[in-house]
């Protein structure tokens, strides 16, 4: 296992659904970095397009996306979590609410997506305590996976 200091509220941005966007995610199994690559950009890459009139910040990602593909052996792909276990979370969360009839409207409102769920926990003022539990479990899930690719996360300021 390879000791690495992540950014865990980064891994979690980029490891979620509604907050990835379209590209794609790596760590570095050396320094522990995480890239986040536009979709775009990849595609230049793969397709060895030649891009001209780049901003600075277009270059380094590109370099960054070169590194990557060149360097498969140096990245690991984060993927993002799987809707099932997304939907696990909302279930175990639900059940420890007190209210069985905001238990059951709930249930009702996760195989219709977030969204609706999370206006419900909106209007029942419990949102933040769903926040609280689901990046909780998101961050076991992430450490998980972590795991399962050799990586033991370490907290460099200990």
């Amino acid at each position: 296992m390879k000791k690495l200091s992540i950014d865990m509220d980064l891994l979690l941005e980029l490891s979620s659904f509604d907050t990835r966007g379209t590209g794609q995610s790596f760590i570095n199994i050396d320094s522990g970095d995480i890239s986040y690559i536009p979709k775009d950009i990849m595609e230049f890459i793969k397709n060895n397009t030649e891009l001209y009139n780049l901003e600075e910040w277009q270059i380094i990602l590109l370099e960054e996306a070169r590194d990557i593909h060149n360097h498969k052996e140096k990245y690991i792909y984060i993927p993002l979590i799987e809707r099932e276990f997304v939907s696990e979370v909302m279930i175990d969360f639900v059940s420890s609410i007190n209210d069985k009839i905001l238990q059951a409207k709930l249930l009702s409102l996760i195989e219709e997506g977030e969204h609706k769920f999370n206006m419900e926990l909106i209007n029942h003022n419990i949102i933040e305590e769903y926040y609280d539990y689901k990046d909780m479990r998101f961050y076991e899930y992430l450490i998980n996976w972590l795991n399962k690719n050799g990586i033991i996360l370490y907290d460099e300021e200990v």
